[in-house]
């Protein structure tokens, strides 16, 4: 045990960082202290602290970007499975970068008034608008993204893809 210089509160030796030039090895004040200071000085030094990480940045760029080859080529698996989950529960993350790419294609502004799941099914149900089945993905009704339509609550429905690739070809009534 041992009594943080700055908190005053008694910790585990295990809750003081490590710093082999102190007595003891640790510093003489917490994480969560030092945390807060080291926060404290990110927030009054931004301009240095980002200068300094450009700077290295620039000198290191080849290291950096090997290192981070090396380490996503190493881990690809659970980059992969990490990736898929968290799209799982943010279906939204997609759906708004599909719009994106969609406005970009047809020379739009995107507009986008983010939503999620939940939001969809509490304004729309949890069936497709068109044919009642099973959804899996949004269609822009009755606004489509080649005239303009916005990537918001008001202006998605669920829709499953068979309906969706309808409404893309004039099939669904809009």
């Amino acid at each position: 045990m041992k009594t943080c210089s700055k908190c005053k509160i008694e910790k585990p030796l295990d809750e003081y960082p490590k710093n082999k030039p102190s007595k003891g090895g640790r510093l003489s004040y917490c994480k969560s202290c030092k945390s807060a200071v080291d926060k404290r000085y990110r927030e009054a030094n931004r301009g240095k602290t980002l200068g300094r990480h450009r700077q290295y940045y620039e000198a290191n760029r080849e290291r950096i970007r090997e290192d981070s080859r090396r380490i996503r080529a190493a881990n690809r698996d659970k980059i992969a499975a990490e990736k898929r989950e968290y799209y799982r529960l943010n279906p939204q993350v997609k759906w708004q970068s599909k719009y994106r790419e969609r406005a970009n294609k047809y020379g739009i502004e995107a507009v986008i008034f983010p939503f999620t799941r939940e939001h969809l099914i509490a304004k729309w149900g949890d069936s497709c608008h068109h044919c009642g089945g099973e959804w899996s993905g949004v269609d822009h009704y009755p606004v489509p993204v080649v005239h303009g339509g916005e990537h918001s609550l008001d202006n998605c429905v669920p829709s499953c893809m068979p309906c969706n690739q309808k409404s893309w070809r004039g099939g669904v009534s809009r």
